[in-house]
């Protein structure tokens, strides 16, 4: 197996695998040798290869890669048996396995469910937290408890949090073991305001903010072009609509008009299509938004130096940790050299 290059990169960062191929063994080796730390897997069964078959197989062919669940949700998945998967991941590769978290997104609706309300989110992460440290846990008004054989506490996973919104967000940094920020904004303006709902959620609980692990979600493609990349690619923003749009940054006057551009955006045909990413874009910029979509943005496009200037920008915000989706034609394969490219260089 190829030996770890994390001591040694300039970005930690995690790879979120949007890709429809289950050829994920080598998708992971490739990401390892390319000094990325993590991938993500998403569980949308509808779409996707099953989750935790993709995660093994990426555990089973990787000697240092950690794997996360990108995300679960509490509302297709018991806390029993999302907490029972990880586990048997974690004794297979102690310490290379984190439950990934959010409150249902293309899984849910894509069955006709709705999300999980925030309440319900923070009692599952409570739960699934429980049942991996081997602890009882209490789940819609049950309490259980795991009786794995030769179990073992020290490989519990960790549990993180994709957020979207302040009021997830300061539940999330209140009981889980990290969060992924997405969707809540790149201006200078957008990252004091996350943190501090960080650093006000913690204080309520009398928790060290330190203790939290954080990490930034973000689109990125390459291109010889920064402006054409980033035209093609930007529109991942319907984050913006779930839950309190206002809350979120959104000046009211502009609402009816992101509405409009992400009017199909819950179509299991074209969901995250790079063709359906463009066709947003022309509303964007039919609609006069585009110009707002892209100060939020983290605007992780063009050539490698253009991605890396820009993660160092970002970086003198206090932005340490990535988690990154690539939005390419040729998927996950044809950019995760440039990417471990960025990550290496400084």
């Amino acid at each position: 197996m190829p030996e770890s290059t994390q001591s040694s990169v300039a970005f930690d960062v995690n790879l979120h695998i949007p890709d429809q191929k289950p050829a994920y063994a080598e998708i992971a080796q490739a990401a390892e040798r390319a000094g990325i730390r993590g991938i993500n897997f998403p569980d949308s069964p509808l779409i996707y290869p099953e989750v935790y078959i993709s995660c093994a197989a990426s555990l089973l062919s990787t000697s240092t890669l950690e794997v996360h669940t990108g995300a679960t949700n509490p509302v297709t998945r018991h806390p029993s048996v999302t907490a029972g998967t990880a586990i048997s991941l974690a004794q297979h590769a102690p310490h290379r396995v984190t439950v990934g978290i959010a409150t249902g997104d293309s899984a849910v609706w894509g069955v006709g469910l709705r999300p999980a309300r925030i309440a319900e989110l923070r009692e599952y992460i409570v739960a699934v937290r429980a049942l991996v440290r081997g602890e009882e846990a209490t789940w819609r008004g049950a309490t259980f408890q795991g009786h794995w054989a030769e179990f073992d506490p020290s490989l519990a996973p960790p549990v993180t949090v994709s957020c979207s919104g302040p009021k997830l967000l300061q539940a999330a940094a209140q009981v889980a073991d990290g969060v992924v920020i997405d969707g809540m904004g790149y201006t200078p303006e957008d990252i004091a305001r996350v943190n501090g709902l960080i650093d006000q959620a913690c204080e309520e609980v009398g928790r060290d903010p330190s203790e939290l692990d954080v990490r930034w979600g973000s689109e990125f493609a390459f291109g010889d072009d920064h402006e054409a990349t980033m035209e093609k690619h930007i529109l991942v923003s319907h984050w913006l609509l779930l839950g309190d749009p206002i809350a979120k940054g959104v000046p009211e006057e502009i609402l009816p008009a992101l509405q409009q551009v992400h009017a199909d955006t819950k179509d299991l045909d074209s969901f995250a299509e790079v063709s359906a990413l463009e066709l947003r874009t022309k509303r964007a910029k039919e609609l006069c938004i585009y110009d707002f979509l892209t100060a939020r943005s983290a605007r992780l496009f063009g050539t490698p130096e253009d991605v890396r200037k820009r993660m160092d920008e970002l970086r003198q915000h206090g932005i340490e940790k990535w988690s990154l989706a690539p939005m390419t034609h040729d998927g996950a394969p044809g950019c995760i050299e440039q990417l471990g490219s960025v990550i290496a260089s400084r």
